[in-house]
């Protein structure tokens, strides 16, 4: 794999990755004759950790108010 097209010309770093990995995708199915898995993970993945973060945010911002208050929780 080199970093030039089939002209010669010369590729910008987002061409040659996306080069090798249709490269290596195509590798994939010739070998299993069927498509890579997708990337992505399941739906309920996705809320859990968006809740996550989401309650992570809230915690953190409360601990920072009630440390800005006098006789809060924090240091």
């Amino acid at each position: 794999m080199t970093d030039e097209d089939k002209n010669g010309q010369k590729l910008n770093d987002d061409e040659f990755y996306q080069n090798i990995e249709r490269e290596v995708q195509e590798q994939i199915e010739s070998k299993y004759g069927k498509p890579a898995p997708d990337k992505g993970m399941g739906c309920l993945a996705k809320i859990f950790l968006s809740l996550a973060g989401a309650a992570l945010m809230l915690i953190i911002s409360v601990l920072i108010i009630c440390s800005n208050m006098k006789g809060g929780f924090g240091p």
